[in-house]
């Protein structure tokens, strides 16, 4: 790609998912600041403040200067500046409809969160609008797949996607991994697949809370709070994503930090056990 080309392929969302992949450019900018402000490393690599916020935002494409400068203002040795350069000239072209979808297509985000579930020995995940990944039926997980690639107007790639989003699962049943799962009423009570597999999913989910893999816990719609939640993340260990609909955004590490707190104070409001199956029960017999 020329200079022009980079510039504008930032508006192109399969390149932003690079760039702020679990491993990306903009993702490793952000974990190589640590706790200094985004204002310290701009003076100290004399980037303006504007552009390093794009940069770890994945707005903009760096150039090799840039990532240069930002190595050196943030101490990180010669190996990390070179691996990074590195990555920067494997940026993919996403010009073909099969080249968005090998890199960043349904199967390609559910494979990089079984395979990021697999390695993690602590997974906390909070889901306000769906069933978490994690709990899903293969009927709900297919009909929830299916809805998002209609959204953004790619193809659901079925039914490879929702047996990856299976495989995510089998973390439940691992005794070297703490699993943590809260639901907010809502995500419960939007029929995603219809009555039918949502009640299916309902069943599945109140047999998940009696067996006792992994902490199962849902959010009441009344319950008392002190923060509410914007928006559904998945923490594995020090990692924290947000699930979007073209993909995933990675956290830097204060912000995972910020997240893990909120998720902590809304487990403050949560129910477990057989309050949890009961309003479970209670929804699934609405339907």
């Amino acid at each position: 790609m020329d200079n022009q080309a980079k510039v504008n392929a930032v508006n192109n969302p399969s390149i932003q998912d690079w760039l702020l992949g679990v491993d990306g450019i903009a993702t490793r900018l952000r974990q190589l600041r640590g706790q200094r402000t985004g204002r310290e490393v701009a003076q100290l690599s004399g980037l303006r403040p504007a552009k390093l916020s794009k940069l770890e935002l994945g707005q903009q494409i760096p150039t090799p200067a840039d990532i240069r400068a930002i190595t050196a203002a943030t101490g990180a040795g010669a190996g990390v500046t070179e691996q990074l350069v590195a990555k920067l000239a494997e940026m993919p072209s996403v010009q073909t409809a099969a080249a968005r979808r090998s890199l960043f297509g349904q199967l390609a985000t559910q494979q990089r969160l079984a395979e990021m579930a697999q390695a993690a020995s602590t997974i906390c995940v909070f889901d306000m609008v769906r069933i978490p990944r994690l709990l899903q039926t293969l009927d709900y997980a297919s009909a929830h797949l299916a809805d998002q690639a209609r959204q953004v107007g790619v193809d659901p790639e079925l039914p490879a996607a929702a047996e990856a989003v299976m495989a995510a699962s089998q973390v439940l049943t691992r005794q070297d991994c703490r699993v943590e799962v809260l639901i907010a009423e809502p995500a419960m009570r939007w029929p995603v697949g219809g009555p039918a597999v949502m009640r299916k999913q309902l069943d599945w989910l109140s047999s998940l809370i009696s067996s006792g893999n992994g902490r199962i816990g849902v959010l009441p719609l009344d319950a008392p709070l002190s923060a509410y939640p914007a928006h559904s993340f998945e923490l594995f260990d020090e990692v924290g994503c947000l699930p979007v609909l073209h993909g995933l955004v990675t956290l830097s590490s204060d912000q995972t930090r910020r997240y893990r707190s909120a998720y902590e104070m809304l487990w403050e409001g949560a129910v477990e056990g057989r309050k949890a199956r009961k309003l479970v029960q209670t929804l699934a017999d609405r339907i």
